[in-house]
């Protein structure tokens, strides 16, 4: 199990492709939503 999350935390630091560099640049977005709700949009309607 934790060689498993050491090779997943490996590859995603070493990751350089495009797409990580987008998820990487959203983070901090991602990050004050989670935490503050600002940015989110309105109560879904199930």
């Amino acid at each position: 199990m934790t060689i498993g999350y050491v090779c997943i935390w490996m590859f995603s630091i070493l990751d350089r492709s495009p797409a990580a560099a987008a998820e990487r640049a959203a983070f901090p977005a991602q990050q004050v939503r989670s935490e503050t709700g600002f940015g989110a949009s309105g109560a879904s309607g199930h």
